[in-house]
């Protein structure tokens, strides 16, 4: 929060240049991606283990959470892990809803938008072998609007030439007649977590932290380091 970075070194101010411009990356990844020579002979200088990563005050207060008390869910042999042999990118897709009590505006919003227009939630998707997330928002949670969620994803995935085969799901909307007919159309399997087993979706919903915490930590970012001129306007 300091306006001035004399206390860090050269590599590491552009350590932490890359690391707020891909939305606080974490630094393991950033530094990878540096040494990988993406970035050019200061990237690779940048990924070395010798420089040590700075303190983020955005991610320190952006990501923070609870520490839980006592016991610990812990997997009992390899038939807990959710993306075991799960190898091929659509192999197996994790999918999950979230909801928004703040509504948000369509991107082609204009003026002064109707409640029944905004966005209240989405869904996520995510894929087991690649880790490759995407978010949906959606104006409602029903069934029709899901299905359509699902085919955008699907879409996306097609421009790479990857097809889903199966989905590893909560209940509730996923259990609709709308996703149901869509899912037996294209021949895809679907696995249904148990009452109260929201493990079973793990990934789904540890991407559903991820993707909130990073949107916490990126206004964080902004706030400590937005004019106060302009905020008292």
């Amino acid at each position: 929060t300091e306006k001035t970075t004399s206390n860090l070194t050269s590599l590491q101010q552009r350590l932490f240049l890359w690391h707020t411009k891909w939305g606080h990356l974490g630094w393991q990844h950033t530094q990878w991606i540096g040494r990988c020579g993406l970035l050019g002979h200061l990237g690779v200088k940048m990924g070395s283990t010798t420089v040590h990563p700075p303190k983020c005050a955005a991610c320190q207060l952006g990501k923070q959470e609870r520490t839980p008390k006592g016991g610990s869910t812990l997997v009992q042999g390899p038939g807990g892990i959710l993306k075991m042999n799960q190898l091929d990118p659509g192999d197996l897709v994790f999918s999950d809803q979230y909801e928004s009590p703040l509504l948000g505006r369509q991107f082609s919003a204009r003026g002064n938008d109707l409640t029944t227009q905004k966005f209240r939630g989405g869904t996520i998707f995510c894929d087991a072998a690649s880790g490759k997330l995407t978010v949906v928002h959606q104006v409602g949670l029903t069934g029709t609007e899901t299905v359509q969620a699902k085919l955008r994803f699907e879409r996306e995935a097609a421009s790479v030439g990857v097809h889903v085969r199966a989905y590893c799901t909560e209940n509730g909307v996923y259990t609709s007649k709308e996703f149901g007919a869509e899912l037996a159309s294209k021949g895809q399997g679907i696995k249904h977590s148990g009452v109260g087993g929201h493990h079973h979706n793990g990934v789904a919903e540890n991407a559903i932290k991820n993707t909130v915490y990073t949107g916490h930590t990126i206004m964080i970012y902004d706030a400590l380091r937005w004019p106060l001129s302009l905020i008292n306007i």
